[in-house]
């Protein structure tokens, strides 16, 4: 029998099945912190408040749920808040009737106080009486826009006045009723950023679900498949658990009747309030979070400027704003922390934020570009032309996806950045150029190329951030694939490249070797001898990777027509290879394929 877990409304939730799908240091070591705070606030006068903030779908309503559920036993009064609760209050006084009216504490309840006055005087007596009231409070922040800055200062005050509430609120954003330094609630609380859920634990938050939900499909695939896919698709997640539980849902294209429909439902109730919240931004503000919207990359202040034709000064305070608000924030990456912080890049915070306004700009029929982006990143083109979907929208998007990979090299890239085997035939020889050069040049010191590469690129590359070299010498086997085995014009770019990773890497063997085989390709037979000079150089002469250098060179010489050339070479890497105590795996083709030569 499976269990109950609302994605949407974890209020509704067991709290014991929360504790369990609870993963991430940092939100257990929150927990921890809020437990001691209300404690302290029990055996003495002070008061700690915490705020925390997050995007929608972060975890926020989890965690109150949690920090509820562990303390309502504890004697201690709670009064829990819905998060629409802001949107029927009247101001101050009607905001301490929604304390009351929600405390757990039936004497405090049956009050008959009708004042804001004898309110007041009820939480205090209260608090006298029984200790703090703790009070959990979603969407803080507009709770504080309905009081307006004489509600705010009269609950400060109180609250200072008579030590009778302890405070656990959340907010999407730090408003200036957070940050104004003339705000009444500025420097006030203890601020508790929920730090996205990287791919480790959204596995680990995944795997407790399907075991919660006696699923077995999850357990069909293997950890470094699960991994990969989820480091595939982590730029459309955002960190946030709410989208993690969405996707790793979708663990066979099958599952796609239900996934699709409820993506998309959850796109239609969220747009009133992205809508509304829109409409408040200036229209500069506006025309950011739109052109970042559209982007397939994090941008800088001066990318936005040119592109929406703002002066820099202009677009970088609109870009504060937007950050304090919560709209964008800036993009976390070790490729970025060698960067001028005046060039940081930007990027929006919430992912649904992108479906919204890809919805809005969709016509009638036509997928939402983020559900077909979450589909190809997650499922490989057999999984999806294989699969039979029953639900209309569904197939749609299945449809949308599998033609998309046959042209998209940037995911099928990723895929392979990623560990995803994946042979969709997309052209994307550019794009692993622009790979390589970017490496190359951050490298070098300059991160900027980087940054600008496909945001599902940049993530793939980032989770392979240790070991670029290697990246490279991928990237460029991919590209001698895709050129195929016939000589091309653009193979002399190529070459330098290759050229450029040997000085970058001190002439590594590998390096070398990646060199002589873009050389070989090219026929750029003159250039070959020379590398292999500079193998025999680094390896030795009798080194079974310079042996296997020249027999390469000989096939590329047979191949351009230069028989003698050829059958000369690999005799001599034959001969030498017999020597070795331990010759090359490789022998007794080379002495085959000498054999069908000398027989033309």
């Amino acid at each position: 029998m499976s269990v109950r877990i609302s994605k949407f409304t974890p209020s509704q939730t067991a709290p014991e099945l929360l504790e369990s799908i609870t993963v991430g240091e940092q939100r257990l070591r929150l927990l921890d912190d809020v437990a001691a705070r209300i404690h302290q606030a029990q055996t003495s006068r002070s008061r700690n408040h915490t705020l925390v903030v997050g995007p929608r779908g972060a975890g926020k309503t989890h965690l109150i749920t949690l920090i509820h559920s562990r303390t309502e036993s504890s004697g201690i009064t709670l009064s829990w808040l819905s998060e629409e609760a802001w949107m029927t209050l009247l101001g101050y006084g009607d905001f301490l009737r929604s304390v009351i009216e929600a405390a757990d504490n039936a004497a405090l309840v049956e009050t008959t106080a009708s004042s804001t006055v004898e309110r007041e005087a009820a939480i205090a007596d209260h608090a006298a009486a029984h200790g703090p009231i703790i009070v959990l409070v979603e969407n803080f922040d507009q709770v504080l826009t309905v009081l307006e800055r004489e509600g705010q200062q009269r609950l400060r005050q109180f609250m200072e006045n008579t030590r009778s509430l302890l405070f656990v609120a959340t907010t999407t954003a730090l408003s200036r009723d957070f940050t104004g330094q003339d705000s009444p609630f500025y420097s006030f609380f203890t601020t508790e950023r929920l730090e996205p859920l990287g791919v480790e634990d959204a596995q680990r938050m995944l795997e407790r679900l399907a075991e919660l939900s006696l699923s077995n499909d999850l357990a069909g695939l293997s950890e470094e498949l699960i991994a990969n896919r989820l480091q595939a698709v982590q730029h459309l997640a955002g960190g946030q658990p709410r989208m993690w539980s969405m996707f790793g849902q979708a663990v066979g294209a099958r599952d796609l009747d239900e996934l699709v429909p409820a993506f998309l439902e959850l796109v239609d109730n969220f747009t009133p309030y992205y809508q509304q919240q829109l409409e408040r931004l200036s229209a500069q503000q506006r025309r950011i979070v739109a052109l970042l919207g559209r982007a397939d990359h994090p941008m800088n202040v001066k990318e936005i400027a040119a592109a929406i034709e703002l002066a820099e000064r202009t677009t970088a305070a609109a870009l504060s704003s937007l950050r304090d608000s919560g709209w964008v924030h800036h993009v976390e990456s070790p490729f970025a922390e060698g960067l001028d912080k005046r060039l940081r890049y930007h990027e929006l915070t919430e992912p649904l934020v992108r479906s919204m306004l890809q919805a809005k700009d969709a016509r009638a029929e036509t997928p939402i570009q983020a559900v077909v982006d979450f589909i190809k990143h997650w499922f490989d083109s057999g999984e999806l032309a294989q699969a039979d979907l029953g639900v209309a929208s569904a197939e749609t998007y299945r449809v949308a996806a599998f033609d998309q990979l046959r042209t998209d090299g940037a995911t099928s890239t990723a895929r392979q950045l990623t560990g995803l085997i994946e042979s969709s035939g997309a052209p994307r020889v550019q794009l692993l150029g622009r790979i390589d050069d970017a490496i190359a040049a951050f490298q070098g010191g300059d991160a900027d190329p980087v940054m600008t590469l496909p945001t599902t690129v940049r993530r793939a590359l980032e989770s392979r951030s240790s070991e670029l070299n290697d990246v490279r010498l991928d990237v460029h086997g991919w590209a001698r694939t895709e050129y195929g085995s016939v000589p091309h014009e653009d193979m002399d770019r190529w070459e330098e490249r290759a050229s450029e990773m040997v000085h970058a890497t001190s002439t590594s063997p590998q390096a070398l070797q990646q060199l002589l085989r873009w050389q070989h390709a090219a026929w750029d037979f003159e250039s070959a001898e020379a590398t292999v000079v500079r193998v025999v150089e680094v390896l030795g002469d009798r080194h079974p990777d310079t042996l296997r250098a020249r027999a390469n060179l000989a096939g590329s010489y047979w191949q351009a027509g230069h028989t003698d050339e050829a059958i000369d070479l690999l005799t001599r890497a034959i001969n030498e290879a017999k020597d070795l105590p331990s010759p090359p795996f490789q022998l007794a083709d080379w002495e085959q394929t000498l054999g069908s030569w000398q027989k033309r």
